[in-house]
């Protein structure tokens, strides 16, 4: 399928909210879930930024629900906010499996699979960290916009 078809077919399909999420959405929060829904179904990537206090974290939860089947996501957030993606996962989605960085990296990255969710901080910088192919990444910023992974 080309860009230009995988554009057109994510924008006439609506994503349904996941049955698995334990969370009330606002309606602001169902148009931000059904946009990244839209974009990582095109194959593209996207920035959800808004004030703080609105639901973004549970938005992307939401994403990370839809598309769970489909393989492992990975999260890198501030150092400080990784506990709370952890908490926060498995409070509006027990169904998902969350994992943090450590020990051997190699041996659980290739061990992940659908339903995996890979935590690690913004300050886990090894230069190599992996090919994380077919996947979503959601990154949480802090104040640094550096390039933290490269694909080996």
């Amino acid at each position: 399928m080309t860009a230009g078809e995988r554009i057109r077919a994510a924008e006439g399909w609506t994503p349904r909210l996941p049955a698995t999420l334990q969370a009330e959405l606002r309606d602001y929060q169902i148009e931000g879930v059904v946009w990244m829904s839209r974009l990582a179904r095109w194959g593209a990537g996207a920035c959800l930024a808004d004030d703080m206090g609105l639901g973004k974290t549970v938005q992307a939860i939401a994403v990370l629900l839809d598309q769970a089947e489909e393989g492992p996501c990975l999260v890198v957030a501030p150092t400080s906010v990784c506990p709370n993606w952890h908490a926060e996962i498995a409070r509006f989605a027990p169904t998902l499996r969350t994992h943090a960085l450590a020990g051997d990296r190699a041996a659980l990255v290739n061990g992940l699979g659908s339903r995996d969710v890979l935590i690690c901080a913004d300050s886990d910088r090894t230069g190599h960290l992996f090919r994380f192919e077919g996947g979503h990444v959601f990154r949480s910023d802090a104040d640094r916009r550096s390039d933290l992974m490269s694909a080996t």
